[in-house]
C-alpha cells in the first residue's frame, strides 16, 4: 500500500529545545554524530591499507620481470663457465688410467638442454633445491647422467625464473630434446603412454601426478630422461611430467 500523500503534504516542523524547567537556562545542543568513516583513526587506517594494495599489485606485476632478470644474468654467467669447461675438456691431457665418473658439485653447469618445440636453450645445473632452480633447470642428483645408461632427470620452474619448462606440457611424442655437454651431444625423442596418469590435455605426451610421487624420476632400464615442473601453473599442489628415449648419441 501506499502511505497516506496527506502526510507527505504536511510541513515538517523542528522542534526547539526550550529552557531547563529545573535551572532555567538553555540546554546545549546534542553533539553532532560523526560517521565512522569520517574519524580520523578509520581514514588513516583506510589510506594505509589503499596504499599497501596498490604496493602489493605492482609487486605481483613485477615479480615475473624481476625474476627473470635475475634468471638472465645467472644464465649468462653459467654459458661463460661452460664454454671454459669447453675449452678446458679439448685442451690435450694425459690418458687417465680409468676414466673417472663425472661429479658435479651444487650449482655447478651440468649441460646445454634444447627443446626446438619450446624454442628453449638453456644451462643446466646440478641440484634442485630452490636456489638453484633460480638460475635454471636443475639435474637430480641421484639420477643419471647426461647420454647416460638409466633415468636422468631434470627440475624446472614453469612460470617464474625464466620459465624454461612453461611449455612442457606442450609436448607430443616425438618431439625432440638435445642435451649438450663438454664431451658429447646426445638426443632424446619424448614419448607418450609412460604414465596411465591423467595428462593435461588431449595430445599431450606429459602426465600429472602429486608431488610426493618419486617414482617418476626412478632408475629406469634403458636410457630415458625425464623433466618435472609445477601444475597448474601459478601452483605447487602437483606435478607435470614428461618422459624422452635416447635415440642418438652413445650411453
Amino acid at each position: 500500500m501506499c502511505p497516506d500523500p496527506s502526510r507527505l503534504s504536511r510541513p515538517t516542523t523542528t522542534a526547539t529545545r526550550g529552557p531547563d524547567p529545573v535551572h532555567g537556562r538553555q540546554r546545549p545542543p546534542p553533539a553532532p554524530i560523526v560517521p565512522w568513516l569520517a574519524r580520523p583513526g578509520v581514514r588513516r587506517a583506510l589510506a594505509g591499507l589503499a596504499v599497501a594494495l596498490v604496493a602489493f599489485g605492482v609487486g605481483m606485476l613485477l615479480y615475473p620481470v624481476t625474476t627473470d632478470i635475475y634468471t638472465s644474468r645467472a644464465q649468462a654467467r653459467l654459458r661463460r663457465d661452460f664454454a671454459a669447461r669447453v675449452v678446458q675438456e679439448q685442451a690435450p691431457q694425459p690418458a687417465p688410467a680409468a676414466p673417472a665418473p663425472t661429479v658435479f658439485g651444487p650449482g655447478q653447469v651440468v649441460a646445454l638442454i634444447r627443446i626446438p618445440k619450446l624454442n628453449l636453450d638453456t644451462v643446466m645445473v646440478e641440484g634442485i633445491d630452490p636456489a638453484t632452480l633460480r638460475e635454471g633447470p636443475g639435474h637430480y642428483p641421484a639420477s643419471s647422467q647426461p647420454c647416460a645408461r638409466g633415468n636422468m632427470a631434470i627440475a624446472g620452474h614453469r612460470t617464474t625464473y625464466g620459465r624454461p619448462f612453461g611449455g612442457l606440457d606442450q609436448l607430443t611424442a616425438g618431439d625432440k630434446i638435445t642435451l649438450v655437454t663438454p664431451q658429447r651431444r646426445c638426443t632424446y625423442e619424448v614419448v607418450s603412454g609412460a604414465s596411465p596418469r591423467p595428462a593435461p590435455h588431449k595430445g599431450s605426451a606429459a602426465w600429472i601426478t602429486s608431488p610426493d610421487d618419486w617414482s617418476a624420476v626412478a632408475p629406469l632400464q634403458g636410457s630415458y630422461l625425464t623433466l618435472t615442473t609445477c601444475h597448474p601453473k601459478g601452483s605447487a599442489a602437483k606435478r607435470l611430467i614428461v618422459r624422452a628415449r635416447l635415440v642418438s648419441g652413445s650411453p
